[in-house]
């Protein structure tokens, strides 16, 4: 019996060591990129970009049109990711994946799909007689929200999953209604994991670049948001000012994760 157990237990070390190697790769890595990036400007200082007008604007336009998508997604998200969660409607495997092939495909494939139906007539009666989208900054919101809701799809609904349905059944026993029984119960319950699921939008259309750059063209101090930035820095040669600005753009990424983790009460280690 001994033999055994000292068996088992190396057996034992030796698995959660080769689990915790592995599980140490991609967040190592992702770490190490993190610091090279940080390291190399060498030139600029980390303010320096913020002296030109037209970043300022691209900076500007990315905080109004991302939060816009933000809400947008989440006003989206939370329905889909309710009924996701509590009923299995007809075909809801074929809205499920359909939910998710903005996650799946390559963004660019958005930004044609949105050239090509602004060309059909329903588009173009959008365009001519409601809002004009194509290269104009409600069209940088739209595809922002087109990638960043499917994402806040996948939160909402796990965040309802979370909340047992029985909880709304007992408000309901008690004389609540169906609107007063989700609000009150199913809506305050999910709170934390719908926060985290805007932050995740809110950070994905931030960040989001081939859609937009293809449907709303890289104009500057019109249709230029701060990823595109990025992508004319690099196309004329300022490598300093594209790097810093990439840096700006993860540090203000993992500042509203921290806020958030902070305001779920969620541990930071």
């Amino acid at each position: 019996m001994g033999p055994e157990n000292r068996v088992g237990g190396w057996r034992g070390r030796a698995f959660l060591s080769l689990v915790g190697a592995s599980a140490a790769i991609y967040p190592l890595a992702l770490a190490a990129l993190l610091l090279c990036l940080a390291a190399y400007p060498r030139e600029a200082s980390f303010f320096a970009p913020w002296s030109e007008p037209a970043i300022r604007h691209a900076f500007l336009l990315s905080v109004v049109t991302s939060l816009a998508a933000a809400f947008l997604s989440l006003a989206l998200a939370i329905p889909s990711g309710y009924v996701l969660s509590r009923y299995r409607i007809p075909g809801w495997r074929l809205v499920d994946i359909l939910l998710y092939l903005p996650i799946a495909v390559p963004p660019l494939v958005l930004g044609v799909a949105l050239l090509i139906f602004f060309q059909t007539a329903p588009g173009r009666f959008i365009e001519h007689h409601l809002l004009a989208f194509t290269f104009a900054v409600p069209g940088i919101i739209l595809a922002q929200t087109l990638v960043s809701a499917a994402y806040a799809v996948r939160l909402c609904k796990l965040a309802f999953d979370g909340v047992p349905q029985k909880h709304a059944g007992v408000a309901r026993t008690l004389g609540a209604t169906r609107w007063q029984a989700f609000w009150h119960i199913e809506l305050a319950e999910s709170r934390s994991g719908l926060v985290e699921a805007f932050l995740l939008a809110w950070t994905t259309a931030f960040g989001s670049f081939g859609p937009v750059a293809l449907f709303c063209g890289i104009t500057r101090m019109r249709t230029e948001i701060l990823s595109s930035s990025i992508f004319l820095e690099f196309s004329i040669g300022n490598l300093d000012n594209a790097l810093i600005l990439s840096l700006w753009m993860g540090s203000i990424a993992a500042v509203a994760l921290l806020l958030v983790r902070g305001r779920t009460g969620k541990p930071i280690w």
